[in-house]
């Protein structure tokens, strides 16, 4: 049995085809995480199941992939599991955050900075009113997500 902590990175392999690998993080009902996939897996998928095993609809992720923030709905001990897509076996990399401390990002204001690693998340939040229109500008040919 593998645990972490909320903010650890998690490294590791399937190296056998059918292999799973299940890792255990406790969460607090209300708590904002988000998944951070750091490195290209071969074809490796990531599942998170809450405490009473019914997993949570993050979509299908790649480990590569980073998640949408999500909330925990319980309090308890979440797993996240990581498999091959068929036969597929491969190394993994990813880091499960707190959300909540996501850095303010001021409007009207250049932001920038550089990701170390190049394929890790910066967080960020904006406080904005219901019905706001909020326009994101890329002044660089880069690519940005946000959710």
């Amino acid at each position: 049995m593998r645990s972490i902590s909320v903010g650890e990175s998690v490294a590791g392999a399937l190296t056998k085809p059918g292999q799973t690998e299940a890792i255990f993080f406790n969460a607090i009902a209300g708590q904002r995480l988000f998944l951070d996939g750091i490195n290209q897996g071969g074809d490796l998928r990531i599942r998170v199941l809450d405490p009473f095993g019914q997993q949570l609809s993050l979509g299908p992720l790649e480990v590569e992939q980073d998640s949408a923030p999500f909330i925990a709905l319980h309090s308890g001990t979440y797993c996240i599991v990581v498999d091959g897509n068929g036969a597929a076996t491969g190394a993994y990399e990813f880091r499960l955050l707190d959300a909540s401390p996501a850095t303010l990002l001021p409007l009207d204001a250049l932001t920038n900075g550089t990701l170390d690693p190049g394929r890790s998340a910066r967080l960020f939040r904006l406080n904005a009113i219901a019905g706001q229109r909020i326009f994101l500008d890329q002044p660089r040919d880069e690519w940005v997500a946000w959710a």
